[in-house]
């Protein structure tokens, strides 16, 4: 992919800027009058989306924030004036709707999971079948990836995500059944 840069003066705003353009996506950065940058966030079709990060004016990360595909803010981490974790809110565990299909006797999910700067994220997927009883179990250490599954055998997942950084680490679990994720997929064909 070609990467296109645009930078932008706007005067009366005060505000300098710099558009990254690949693809689909766009990276804007904002910058305080010192130059350092002060947000950088991304955009698909004019939605923000993935990872937004927002800085103190003297450069130190004020505030992580994960957009889903829809541009939902998911999950918002922020920090102290030096820097160190101060609080979290939202889901390690999204799904983008747009990207669930199903074809035949199988579904199609992509997964994502916020990562912070600083951090490292794993993510461990447990199959069940109808009785309730774990099939399988796959493990992930991205925070990115897709799943491809039979809705005859297997009826919930069960997602265990972890956000590791040196001083701290958060847990978070989603359980989600195969009909609801099929739903969301049958909707998704009805919409277009």
């Amino acid at each position: 992919k070609q990467a296109i840069f645009y930078f932008f003066l706007h005067k009366s705003l005060n505000l300098g800027y710099i558009e990254k353009k690949t693809g689909e996506e766009k990276s804007l950065w904002n910058f305080y009058d010192d130059g350092k940058i002060k947000a950088h966030y991304k955009y698909i079709n004019g939605v923000m989306v993935k990872d937004a990060l927002e800085y103190f004016p003297d450069g130190a990360l004020a505030f992580y924030k994960y957009y889903d595909s829809r541009g939902r803010l998911a999950y918002m981490r922020s920090y102290n004036e030096n820097g160190n974790f101060k609080d979290e809110s939202g889901e390690l565990i999204t799904f983008n709707e747009q990207e669930i299909a199903v074809k035949n006797d199988s579904i199609f999910v992509s997964v994502h999971t916020p990562r912070p700067p600083g951090t490292s994220s794993a993510c461990t997927v447990i199959f069940f079948n109808d009785g309730g009883n774990a099939m399988d179990s796959l493990s992930f250490n991205t925070s990115d990836f897709a799943l491809s599954l039979s809705m005859l055998t297997t009826s919930k997942l069960l997602f265990k995500a972890e956000l590791t950084e040196p001083d701290y680490s958060s847990y978070h679990t989603k359980s989600i059944a195969i009909s609801e994720i099929k739903n969301i997929a049958l909707s998704n064909n009805y919409s277009k």
